[in-house]
């Protein structure tokens, strides 16, 4: 997958989404097909440690994932075809994106008819 061509929909090119955001990419922006999610967190200075974790289910017609663990991609599975997480971020430490997902929607199964992005705090500590 090269996704150096990466289109800008907006002069940042980032969006941000809020807690339980919807994004329709198909009915926002049509005429991209390759994008990369990303997300980050700060570690706060007192209190528990967090990790956070992006991941993606690819949904059949009828919602639901058909194959696991191929269509559940997350940090023990980072790649199916027309998408991949890049790492897992595991500390929230550094500028930027802690995590990404590529994705590329002219290559991703024809049996999948949406995808569910989402973070998702897998431990505290």
């Amino acid at each position: 997958m090269d996704f150096s061509a990466f289109t800008q929909n907006n002069n940042s090119g980032s969006l941000n989404l809020q807690k339980e955001g919807v994004l329709n990419l198909t009915k926002q922006a049509p005429q991209i097909t390759r994008y990369i999610l990303g997300g980050g967190w700060d570690m706060a200075v007192a209190g528990p440690s967090a990790d956070l974790d992006l991941s993606s289910f690819l949904l059949n017609a009828n919602g639901q994932v058909e194959q696991v663990p191929q269509d559940v991609i997350f940090f023990n599975n980072k790649k199916a075809q027309g998408i991949y997480l890049e790492g897992d971020n595991r500390t929230g430490q550094g500028d930027g994106d802690d995590e990404r997902i590529q994705i590329d929607l002219s290559q991703i199964e024809k049996s999948c008819s949406a995808y569910c992005l989402l973070y998702d705090n897998l431990q505290c500590a």
